[in-house]
Formats: C-alpha cells, sequence, structure tokens
C-alpha cells in the first residue's frame, strides 16, 4: 500500500498536482470507520487542541506541542488508515503547516511527499491580479514572501528526503508522464496515466510576457533569482523551458533588441569622443600643423567607427523588424483555439476556423451558409460540466435565431442536443445578443465538434438587396468554459 501526502505554500499549485495524481490512479482519502473524520477534521482537532494547551500554559505552538495529545491523534490517525486498507494507493493534500506534516511523516514511515511549487512569476501573477495600482514596494513585499515560502518548502524537501518528491505544478498538470517516472525513479513505484489523459496538450512553456517578468525579477532581485535557480535545480520535476515557437522567436527578438541596444550605446559614445576630439581640435589650431594633422585623423577614425556602428544599428533593426514578424505568425497558428485560463477555449470566427457551412470571414464575425448545418471542429477537452456562449453580432429573422438547435457530436457520430437561452440586446435592433446553454461530457473527447442546425436562411437578394449569399446568422465569437 502506497500512502500520498501532497503539501506545499500554494493552495491552487497543491491542488492541481492532487488532481493530477488522482488521473494517475491514487484514490482520495475515506473518513475512518468510526467517527466519519477525513485528516482535515483531524487537523482541526489538533489545531484546537494545541489552542488550549498553550493558553493554559501560556506557551508558543511548536512541533513539540502535540505530544501531550499524540496518543489520541494516533487513536484517530490509525481508524482513518483502518478505511482505507483496501486502496492499493491513496493519499491527501494539504495546506503546508510544519507541525501538521512532521506528525504525519512520524506517524507512518510509508507516507510519501509531493511537495509542489510555483515561479516567482507565477506566484506574482496570482497575488497582483485584479489590482490596478501596482508599485515597486509591492512587488517586492510579494517576492519577499515568495522566497520565505520557498526557503521553508527547500528546507522540508531536504529533511523529508528520500521520502519527498519536489515538483513544479504547472508542468505536471499538462505532462503528468513526468510526475509519474519521478516517482518511479525515486520510489519505484509504477504509474501509468490513464487512457483518457494521453491527449491532454503538452506542457506550454510561459508566454513572452512571463519570460520578461522572469528575467526582470532575477536581474533586480538577486537573492529571489538564485533561490529559484536552487529549487529548479533540486527539482524532480522543474518548470517548464522546452522550445516553442513563440517563445523561440521571443528569445529571437530580445536578442536582436539587447543587441540593437548595443550598438546604440557604442553609436552614442563614438559621438560623444568626437564632440570632445573637436573642442581639443579648436583648441590645437593655435599649438601647431602637427597637432592639428593629428587630431584630424583620430576625428576621422572616430567618424569611421561612427559610420559601422549606425550600419551594425541598422542591421539589428531590420533583424528585429524580421523576429516581430515571426512572432506574429507563431500568434496567429494559435488565434483558432485561445485559451484565456484554465477550463476556458474561446473560438473567434473573425479568425480562421476548422469547419464547414462558413462565409468568408468579417470585421465582425462570419455568417453561416449557404447550407443550415454548420460545424465547428474543437480541440480535446476533459470530462465535465460545460458553459456554451454564441456571441450572435446579426441574424436574417429572429426565428433563425429561436429555431437555432446546437448540439456536441462525439467521434462515433451521436449528437448531444444542448438546449440554448437566447439573450436579445434591448437594442431595437435586438443585436448583438448571446445564447448560452450547458452541457456535460461524462468522459473526455478527443475529437468533437459542435454542430448548429437552423431552422432556414434567406437570400438579401430576394428581398431587392444585392448580396445573393444565403445567410442564417452572422456568429462573432464562441465561448466555452469548464465549470
Amino acid at each position: 500500500m502506497n500512502i500520498f501526502l501532497v503539501a506545499g505554500p500554494d493552495p491552487h499549485a497543491v491542488q492541481s498536482v492532487w488532481q493530477t495524481l488522482q488521473g494517475l490512479g491514487v484514490y482520495e482519502v475515506s473518513p475512518s470507520h468510526r467517527d466519519g473524520l477525513l485528516p482535515q477534521d483531524i487537523h482541526q482537532m489538533m489545531g484546537e487542541s494545541l489552542v488550549e494547551i498553550t493558553t493554559a500554559v501560556d506557551v508558543e505552538i511548536t512541533s513539540d506541542t502535540p505530544k501531550p495529545m499524540r496518543a489520541a491523534w494516533r487513536e484517530l490517525a490509525a481508524d482513518l488508515w483502518l478505511a482505507n486498507l483496501q486502496h492499493p494507493m491513496w493519499g491527501w493534500h494539504m495546506s503546508n503547516t510544519a507541525h501538521l506534516l512532521d506528525y504525519w511523516l512520524d506517524f507512518d514511515p510509508h507516507i510519501l511527499l509531493v511537495l509542489a511549487y510555483n515561479t516567482p512569476a507565477e506566484y506574482l501573477q496570482q497575488q497582483l491580479l485584479g489590482i490596478s495600482e501596482i508599485s515597486p514596494q509591492l512587488v517586492e513585499k510579494h517576492l519577499v514572501q515568495w522566497s520565505f515560502t520557498t526557503e521553508t518548502l527547500l528546507a522540508q524537501y531536504y529533511a523529508a528526503s528520500p521520502r519527498c518528491v519536489l515538483v513544479h505544478s504547472g508542468t505536471v498538470v499538462y505532462q503528468p508522464g513526468l510526475l509519474s517516472e519521478s516517482m518511479s525513479q525515486q520510489w519505484g513505484i509504477q504509474l501509468t496515466p490513464a487512457a483518457t489523459d494521453q491527449s491532454l496538450l503538452a506542457a506550454t512553456p510561459p508566454c513572452g510576457v512571463d519570460q520578461y517578468l522572469m528575467t526582470q525579477i532575477i536581474s533586480s532581485f538577486p537573492a529571489t533569482g538564485e533561490l529559484l535557480q536552487e529549487l529548479e535545480a533540486t527539482a524532480h520535476v522543474p518548470s517548464y523551458s522546452g522550445s516553442h515557437p513563440e517563445a523561440s522567436v521571443f528569445q529571437l527578438w530580445t536578442q536582436h533588441i539587447a543587441a540593437q541596444q548595443q550598438a546604440q550605446l557604442q553609436a552614442t559614445q563614438a559621438s560623444e569622443k568626437i564632440t570632445q576630439f573637436r573642442t581639443q581640435l579648436n583648441q590645437a589650431r593655435t599649438e601647431g600643423d602637427q597637432k592639428l594633422v593629428a587630431l584630424t585623423d583620430a576625428y576621422e577614425s572616430l567618424l569611421l567607427q561612427l559610420d559601422e556602428a549606425q550600419q551594425e544599428t541598422e542591421h539589428y533593426f531590420l533583424l528585429n523588424q524580421n523576429a516581430t514578424e515571426q512572432l506574429q505568425v507563431a500568434q496567429q497558428v494559435s488565434n483558432f483555439w485561445q485559451r484565456n485560463a484554465p477550463g476556458v477555449i474561446t473560438v473567434n470566427l473573425c479568425n480562421d476556423i476548422d469547419g464547414s457551412n462558413w462565409y468568408h470571414a468579417e470585421d465582425d464575425g462570419r455568417w453561416a451558409g449557404p447550407g443550415v448545418v454548420s460545424t465547428l471542429q474543437m480541440p480535446p477537452v476533459l470530462a465535465g460540466y460545460y458553459v456554451v456562449e454564441l456571441m450572435i453580432q446579426d441574424a436574417m429573422q429572429p426565428e433563425i435565431v429561436v429555431g437555432m438547435q446546437l448540439g456536441v457530436v462525439s467521434g462515433v457520430g451521436s449528437v448531444q442536443s444542448i438546449d440554448l437561452v437566447h439573450d436579445f440586446s434591448q437594442d431595437s435592433s435586438l443585436y448583438p445578443m448571446v445564447s448560452s446553454g450547458a452541457f456535460d461530457l461524462a468522459t473526455q473527447h478527443h475529437s468533437w465538434v459542435l454542430q448548429m442546425s437552423l431552422p432556414g436562411n434567406h437570400c438579401p437578394a430576394e428581398a431587392g438587396g444585392n448580396d445573393t449569399r444565403r445567410l442564417g446568422l452572422k456568429l462573432k465569437t464562441l465561448r466555452l468554459s469548464r465549470q
């Protein structure tokens, strides 16, 4: 029997790693038989007992404080163990509280610890989300907090090794196989991702903004950068640092910018030296032709250096333009499926799409037609409860929107219908408006299609217009979010 305990300073990182472990076949802890208690309930009872003890004797809570109550707590934990004997692999996640972590590791030497962490850039994004005024003092405050909790995390890792693996939460979420491989190397435990997990996307490296932010953190706060290097070097699964079109182009772009700035600096320095020599030349005119000739040669030499520096600046400027164009192309590749947040997918019909029965893109969306059944190919998603929102820019008749039928077409060809609610605009034109609905995917879909069936369409030319197309409704965006 293997027991896994996931802990760390960031609750979001801990929760993500625990869900990954569950996807690898680890059962979530069942309540004890006698009292129906979970580890969290035992933690609460331990905390309440510690408060009573420390209040009575007027001492601080330390890792030695639980000793007076250790017998009672061990009895509760033993009952919890008995309730989970039928599971070959089970565990739970918890907040990174030192005395609780030490208690469980001491209670059972078979407990295996998985410590989860995030990078300072990820931590800053979480802490500064929604804050309109961000000051250097606020950034420094959060980085100091990250450093403090990370030093504590590393100390716990060194103390618990080799019963511990240290992992970056974002990497193991998208590549659970790396976590399985690390656990196999560390403990000889073979965990295989379920079949439904094999289609998960490869880990996505930080975007250009994240890389820039990380670079600024490391350069502005050397202590934080050194601690991050130690953390990444120690971790069994460090943060993702692989290649990616957007990331590589961004690196190329930043290199060109740095080279261009260096060339501009050289040109500025050369110009300053020319100014100095001009001053010296004016002074030397009264001292003789020989000194004048020497200074003139030096002046011409510096002019030549300036010309070379300017040519080099123009060269790197052209390279920068080329890198920027490559970055825009790489970004357009992923414009069809935009993951704005975890569990959220947005399809922008003003961009290129993968689907059928759509006219060409316009500035505010695409018309469905000439047929009445239109489709959109969707990316792989996990099983779960989803909400779909159709941002409709226009329609030939309101009855077309009201009579619209939306469904999910799976790989076997079956259609799961989605009931829609239509929220027309209060404007006299009724548009733009939103049609939304919810549906439940019982299993993960590797390749699936959203199918929109309209009750009919119309040709503007039949009513005296110039447009000969048969049009149904104009869809601007589609938003899919996992609840």
